[in-house]
């Protein structure tokens, strides 16, 4: 699944509760048996997220690991505090077993995928 942050530059709960709910629960409907997903998020327009966003991203990926391969976050090198908060929440997810990484781009990682889409959307 790959989700992209368009205008909304300020990740509150509604962003969370949509992202790990609605589209997690879409993705779900369409998973195969006991298939594994890869969560891509272009988060790079991110400039701040609230303290309960955090942790309802964090508790989502808790949620999902066992039937979730990774998840790539790319973002703005500019944006100290969305990095650092993803930075603690990442951490919590790699002590649990996960597999969860931080880019500045996602187009290696969609190119390794060979996954194209259009970054405008």
């Amino acid at each position: 699944m790959l989700t992209q942050v368009g205008d909304q530059v300020d990740a509150d709960a509604e962003v969370a509760r949509f992202l790990s709910v609605r589209a997690s629960d879409a993705l779900d409907r369409r998973r195969r048996g006991d298939e594994r997903a890869i969560y891509l998020h272009d988060w790079r327009k991110l400039r701040s997220y609230t303290p309960e966003t955090r942790a309802l991203m964090t508790q989502w990926g808790l949620d999902v690991r066992g039937r979730t391969e990774r998840i790539v976050i790319a973002l703005s090198p500019q944006a100290k505090l969305v990095k650092m908060g993803v930075g603690v929440a990442t951490m919590a997810l790699q002590v649990a077993g996960f597999t969860v990484k931080v880019v500045a781009d996602l187009e290696p990682v969609l190119d390794e995928l060979g996954v194209s889409h259009s970054p405008e959307c």
